[in-house]
């Protein structure tokens, strides 16, 4: 039976690095939700759709996620996918047939996480640099990363309550729990 590995939890927290990472150790499919919302932000930005921030930023790029999966599990491919989308109930709800799920969350619950992801956002062009140019300031990023923990905290709840594995990206160095994430994951 193939698998289905889901990498689902807050932004900033390596997501995207450890899908990358396990594609170099196992070739399969590869997917992330941020390049799906992505689409569909330009699609209501320029009147394709006329939908709503809730419907363009969470619940299209759900369902179009579930579509993708159900696509891989009918053929029985094994795929990766991860994303900010993927909670532990939603992902409970998922009937496959083909693939077996391996799952994992992740998150942060430091202030000085926080720290790090507004430091690192100084450097590299990214949302947080973009963020911080734009408002003159790091406050507003450090508001929506203050958010961000708080969400991530529930996260880590939620996903004990549905038995799946939680790794804190603040709790080690990046490397390591990188690692860490990707040997759990194809373990």
């Amino acid at each position: 039976m193939n698998k289905l590995y889901i990498i689902g939890g807050s932004p900033r927290c390596g997501k995207t690095a450890i899908l990358n990472e396990v594609l170099k150790l196992q070739p399969m499919i590869g997917v992330s939700s941020d390049a799906i919302r992505a689409g569909v932000r330009y699609l209501n930005r320029n009147n394709r759709i006329n939908e709503s921030e809730d419907m363009v930023e969470d619940v299209l790029p759900w369902e179009m996620m579930i579509g993708l999966i159900q696509r891989y599990d009918h053929l029985n491919i094994p795929v990766i996918v991860e994303g900010a989308v993927f909670t532990p109930a939603r992902v409970n709800s998922l009937q496959l047939k083909n693939l077996k799920p391996h799952v994992c969350f992740v998150g942060f619950s430091s202030d000085t996480f926080i720290d790090q992801v507004i430091e690192h956002g100084k450097q590299v062009k990214d949302w947080v640099h973009a963020n911080i140019e734009e408002h003159g300031g790091e406050n507003n990023v450090r508001e929506t990363m203050k958010d961000l923990q708080a969400k991530s905290i529930r996260l880590k709840a939620e996903a004990e309550e549905y038995g799946y594995q939680f790794f804190e990206a603040d709790r080690i160095s990046f490397n390591e729990y990188k690692d860490e994430v990707v040997k759990y994951l194809l373990g």
